[in-house]
């Protein structure tokens, strides 16, 4: 298996919570919720800097640092801010992964590395010409660190022996927002029988679009089967 040696990737856990707890603080901006509680798919905080995601189970889920936040968001731009009452009645569901195909991790006491799968699962990779065939030739830049403490929040599959057997694309596809890579029980905005729709966090910003533009990328969502059964959809409807 392909190991890298304890040049560890900087600062130890509480260092890191700490500078994660002010970064998250400095940069939310202070906006009041409009309901109590929190809706599916979002991101919400208290009067602390700790941010959570609203799980459709509807608990909430920590981030455990900010390199798992930044694997699924750019920014702190759509945190909410709800009361610290409200944010105490929701149940704690538990710690966000890895966005599968992003990074590679690594446990601070074991060198091997892994690629992230659908679910929190660790794939160890191989060898080092897999990785670079995996996420090119600087691939050892985008390795993180995940302390001890969480290695419980993930599970450990099958190795990744060759570049075919990991495919980060899908794993990205696959695993649109956090509530599809939990597996979390109407995980969609829209959700008939078989099939949850929900939208992609890559939805383009709003724009002008100057007249007679064709082709530009209105909207994006992600259909999950959730059956053993194969399904079409036929139609989409967006309002």
């Amino acid at each position: 298996m392909l190991k890298m040696g304890r040049k560890a990737l900087t600062m130890g856990v509480a260092a890191t919570t700490i500078a994660w707890s002010m970064m998250a603080a400095s940069l939310v901006a202070p906006i009041s919720a409009s309901a109590a509680g929190c809706t599916s798919g979002s991101l919400i905080k208290g009067s602390l800097s700790a941010v959570y995601y609203c799980g459709s189970d509807g608990k909430r889920y920590v981030f455990p640092n900010e390199k798992t936040y930044y694997s699924w968001y750019s920014d702190f731009s759509s945190v909410v801010r709800i009361s610290d009452s409200d944010l105490a009645s929701l149940q704690i569901g538990g710690n966000v992964t890895y966005r599968p195909g992003v990074k590679m991790v690594k446990i601070t006491t074991d060198p091997k590395v892994y690629a992230v799968s659908h679910g929190g699962v660790l794939r160890p990779i191989a060898s080092e010409a897999v990785a670079a065939a995996l996420y090119g030739s600087n691939w050892n830049t985008k390795i993180d660190d995940v302390s001890d403490a969480f290695f419980t929040n993930y599970t450990v599959g099958s190795a990744v022996a060759a570049v075919a057997d990991f495919n980060m694309s899908a794993e990205m596809s696959g695993s649109q927002s956090i509530n599809v890579d939990k597996n979390l029980s109407g995980s969609s905005s829209s959700s008939t029988g078989a099939l949850m729709v929900a939208p992609a966090i890559d939805n383009p910003s709003a724009t002008t679009l100057p007249k007679g533009a064709t082709g530009v990328d209105m909207v994006k969502f992600f259909v999950t089967n959730t059956s053993s059964s194969a399904a079409t959809v036929t139609n989409a409807v967006i309002k």
